[in-house]
């Protein structure tokens, strides 16, 4: 059985809690996360929108990994699943599966409400909106909420992640505008406010052939789960190379969407593969770190995406040749809720901007992280580990995740990439962007017809 340290084990949200002073040893802070729960309402327009569908699983999901409350579910548990998660065939099973609870009644928990359901006399209730490439969530008595039947499973995916983000700030009571909000991303152009018309894009048509994943974490792991739920008609379409070399944590589990205890000691290749392979995916694994001393063979992915935070790894993305390669990073401490892309070729070498650490953070030695190293018996080695720890949470990149797939896709419609996105699910504004010279040209990565989205019986 694998042994794992404090380090292994430590929750990243317990982490900033730690971090904060919002708690004082790692029991308060898994008391506090234990007080938090949240609920989702799902309204009948869920057993025919392929979108709502991925905004309540991916809630449900990162909620989970989120608050270590319960996790409710209420309406339409039997409705038959119209996107892929290994296993199911209904609404509930996915749930169930993901950590959630299906019930019949609400509870006073922040709501998150998915359709036109109504909702309980609660302070913060927020209701999902899907539109085109765009997701977000807005007041649930919001007079502007419309369902668009024809949105894509990315806006699902942004949508039930940023909700779960608002209600996770607004328990946590750090930002007084939290979950009273309208706030949401569009993957097709994310400078441009969710809510206006150029942000939904064009109709969904071509998707990539395969793809390269640089770690599979966090941000890896993320970028799976959404493109598990992209509307192949043959998954076996999509040809995968999956590159890492570390094994499967505690702490993944809290970070990571397709992270359970059964995988734990696994290398997280594995775990990630028997994931993509259940839902159709054709998977190859490289168990050895990222390096500029190779070339892709002929059969191999020509696109890339880079999840990890090493800098080696990052400077050397462009040395094996791949046609385009979409980079994504995190905030760290309490600017968690931050992410950043970068898409090359572009107007800055992947070698020259990833040089050198930027912005490095030192994060200050608490009152509570004095407690758990005690506890631990941690030496020197360990608490300057401890200290420098990131904190995460899976929302943030499942958010990410679906921007950088959007990146994938713009050339495949006619569009170039973003040389560059960042923004912070803190805030309302739009992430700012760059445009850049990836995919002025037409791509060589490869595309297939994408499927018509499966529509339920309603």
């Amino acid at each position: 059985m694998t042994e794992f340290n404090a380090i292994d084990r430590l929750h990243r949200l317990e982490k900033l809690l730690l971090q904060t002073g919002e708690a004082r040893s790692p029991e308060e802070a898994r008391r506090i996360l234990a007080s938090y729960s949240m609920q989702f309402v799902a309204g009948p327009e869920i057993k025919a929108s392929s979108a709502l569908q991925v905004a309540l699983l991916t809630a449900v999901n990162t909620a989970r990994r989120a608050v270590h409350g319960e996790v409710r579910v209420i309406g339409e548990s039997a409705s038959p699943l119209l996107v892929p998660i290994p296993g199911c065939q209904t609404v509930g099973e996915a749930v169930k599966l993901l950590g959630g609870t299906v019930a019949t009644a609400a509870s006073t928990a922040p709501a998150l409400l998915l359709g036109t359901v109504g909702h309980p006399d609660l302070r913060i209730a927020l209701r999902v909106v899907c539109r085109g490439w765009a997701g977000g969530v807005v007041p649930a008595d919001d007079a502007g909420f419309e369902l668009d039947e024809g949105a894509t499973t990315l806006a699902g995916a942004i949508a039930g992640a940023v909700g779960v983000s608002e209600l996770f700030q607004s328990l946590r009571g750090m930002n007084p505008r939290a979950g009273l909000r309208s706030l949401g991303y569009s993957a097709w152009g994310p400078g441009t406010h969710w809510m206006r018309q150029e942000a939904l894009g064009p109709q969904l048509e071509y998707l990539p052939t395969s793809l390269w994943v640089v770690g599979l974490g966090h941000l890896g792991q993320s970028l799976v789960w959404n493109l598990g739920f992209l509307p192949y008609s043959d998954p076996a379409a999509l040809k995968l190379v999956f590159q890492d070399f570390d094994r499967l944590t505690p702490a993944n589990v809290s970070t990571s969407p397709l992270a359970f205890d059964s995988g734990l000691g696994q290398m997280k290749t594995r775990v990630a593969a028997m994931w993509a392979e259940r839902i159709g995916f054709r998977v190859r694994l490289v168990e050895r770190a990222f390096a500029a001393d190779f070339t892709p063979n002929s059969d191999e992915p020509r696109l890339a995406f880079c999840g990890v935070d090493n800098l080696a790894a990052r400077a050397a993305l462009e040395a094996p040749g791949f046609e385009a390669i979409v980079e994504a990073g995190l905030g760290t401490g309490e600017e968690y809720h931050a992410f950043q892309l970068h898409t090359f070729p572009g107007p800055e070498k992947a070698a020259e901007r990833w040089v050198a650490p930027r912005g490095q953070q030192n994060t200050e030695w608490t009152e509570g992280f004095d407690r758990l190293a005690k506890s631990e018996e941690l030496d020197d080695c360990g608490k300057t580990e401890l200290a420098g720890l990131q904190v995460a949470s899976s929302y943030v990149g499942v958010v990410t995740s679906a921007l950088a797939i959007g990146q994938m896709l713009r050339p495949l419609h006619g569009a170039p990439m973003h040389a560059s996105v960042s923004g912070t699910l803190g805030s309302s504004g739009a992430p700012s962007t760059v445009i850049g010279l990836v995919g002025r040209r037409a791509p060589r990565y490869g595309n297939v017809a994408a499927a018509a989205p499966l529509v339920g019986t309603g």
